[in-house]
């Protein structure tokens, strides 16, 4: 009886254990942009520059949210491999779609994690830099989405976390969550 009752016991704590090591996976942000302060570019302005690594699940989040959002300065999205570009073009025909799998762009704008979003005001200035999800891969409203649409609408420089998968090496943390059967894949 008492093997059973320890049994119970540490199925129990290694059920909670997992569950919340999920839940911290879950809502900590990734690593923030340092982009700079005035757009280091050529094209047109405004304009928002979107971060993605294709395989990472959360980046299906940001790119549903963005579709949200409207209407968009000039969009530029940098993605770390091409293989959603058909797809990307669709939602967003006037986007420009750059391929960086070197990381040159990644780098310009230190970029780090899929999801990222940088914009650059009129005059060139930063003026957001953050994700636009409450969570990795949640949908809904979060307080990155709120401060984007108040830069989009005149507020003053606006930040917010970013959550997604790393853009650099990010197949560990890709595949841990595409073969978890997790929320949101």
């Amino acid at each position: 009886m008492r093997f059973r009752i320890l049994l119970l016991a540490f199925t129990c704590l290694g059920l909670a254990s997992a569950y919340l090591s999920w839940m911290l996976y879950e809502c900590t942000p990734g690593r923030a942009a340092l982009p700079p302060e005035h757009y280091p570019g050529t094209g047109a302005l405004p304009r928002l520059i979107l971060f993605l690594h294709p395989r990472c699940p959360c980046s299906r989040a940001t790119v549903d949210e963005l579709t949200q959002i409207g209407p968009l300065p000039q969009l530029e999205i940098v993605l770390s491999q091409a293989s959603s570009a058909g797809a990307l073009k669709a939602q967003f025909p006037q986007a420009e779609l750059v391929s960086d799998p070197e990381g040159i762009e990644r780098e310009l704008y230190h970029a780090w994690t899929s999801g990222q979003l940088v914009g650059y005001s009129a005059d060139g200035r930063l003026g957001f830099c953050g994700g636009i999800t409450a969570s990795r891969g949640q949908r809904g409203a979060s307080l990155g989405r709120a401060h984007l649409l108040a830069w989009l609408h005149g507020q003053p420089q606006q930040q917010a976390s970013v959550f997604g998968c790393p853009l650099v090496n990010p197949d560990e943390m890709c595949s841990y969550r595409q073969g978890t059967g997790l929320r949101n894949q």
